[in-house]
């Protein structure tokens, strides 16, 4: 049995137009300043915030300096502990680990950012403001941002 005359050439355009259609309907690319991914990490950033505040609500300031990623993910031992606060540790938009460390009054919760090194100048960071008087008997929970740097 023989093919009608164009097959081939017909197959192919009508391949070109199912590739061209789908290139279209597919998720966007990240734009080349990877601003889908700082947004990202602002939100997931938010969401450490949102835990840090619930858990100096149950259990006030803690003492001195103080990785918090632990105790709001895994008991601390603390008997005002509810958690956890977060249900994994927070990644960034480029896969890195957000760190979250508390130390003289404030909260400070950064990303590496693109380059993924800890200290340069694209790292993304948080820092949230808690009042001294900030007691577990009060149940004052508010937390002020002083806002995000890059």
């Amino acid at each position: 049995m023989r093919r009608p005359r164009g097959f081939y050439f017909w197959t192919l355009i009508i391949m070109v137009l199912v590739a061209v259609a789908i290139g279209y309907l597919g998720p966007p690319p990240d734009p080349p300043n990877g601003e889908c991914r700082r947004a990202l990490t602002r939100q997931r950033m938010l969401y450490v915030a949102d835990a840090v505040k619930d858990f100096v609500a149950d259990c006030g300031v803690p003492e001195g300096e103080r990785q918090l990623l632990s105790v709001l993910l895994d008991d601390s031992g603390d008997e005002c502990w509810t958690g956890p606060y977060l249900n994994e540790r927070p990644i960034d938009g480029w896969g890195n680990l957000v760190r979250c460390s508390f130390a003289e009054g404030s909260v400070r919760i950064v990303s590496a950012g693109p380059d993924g090194i800890f200290g340069t100048q694209d790292d993304i960071s948080d820092t949230l403001s808690v009042p001294d008087e900030l007691t577990r008997e009060r149940g004052d929970t508010r937390i002020r941002s002083k806002g995000t740097s890059e």
